[in-house]
């Protein structure tokens, strides 16, 4: 797996946060006060993934899957819900979800379920639902009845009333 960042979204050292609030469209959480936040891509669900640790080391508020969460074929798992089902079972990733944080994210196209696999694949649709569903959106959200897994993410300072 590729771990591009943890990445500071305030100037100034990471370790004092500053008043950050983060919100999706399906995630509200003033509880949150966003310093940092990691992303990555291109994973294995079958391989080790030691990775892990390092990424809960920084105490990331926020994980971003920035495309190619899981992979199939060859060593990794024959279809999606096999290969997001093996992705979730991962230890560290499960310690990582178990930090209640926020995971977010988007899809690329071994998340469809194929190398290259573009708009015309045949179940795509059925994709997005499946990726939807790992990285935990809700059944009612608007993310479900459009085409796409793009989100907007609004981070912003506290207003003070």
């Amino acid at each position: 797996m590729r771990v591009y960042a943890c990445a500071c979204v305030q100037a100034g050292p990471c370790s004092a946060p500053a008043p950050l609030r983060a919100q999706t469209a399906d995630v509200k959480r003033e509880d949150v006060l966003l310093s940092r936040l990691a992303f990555g891509s291109c994973n294995k669900a079958l391989s080790p993934q030691r990775v892990w640790g390092a990424v809960r080391a920084k105490a990331p508020q926020m994980w971003l899957w920035a495309g190619d969460a899981v992979y199939l074929g060859g060593d990794q798992p024959g279809n999606l819900e096999e290969a997001f089902e093996a992705q979730g079972q991962q230890v560290g990733y499960r310690q990582l979800l178990s930090d209640n944080i926020i995971v977010d994210g988007v899809y690329d196209d071994h998340d469809y379920g194929g190398n290259d696999a573009g708009k015309h694949f045949a179940s795509r649709a059925q994709s997005q639902q499946l990726f939807l569903d790992f990285i935990g959106v809700p059944g009612d959200s608007p993310r479900r009845t459009r085409k796409g897994t793009d989100d907007l993410l609004t981070i912003r300072r506290r207003m003070s009333t």
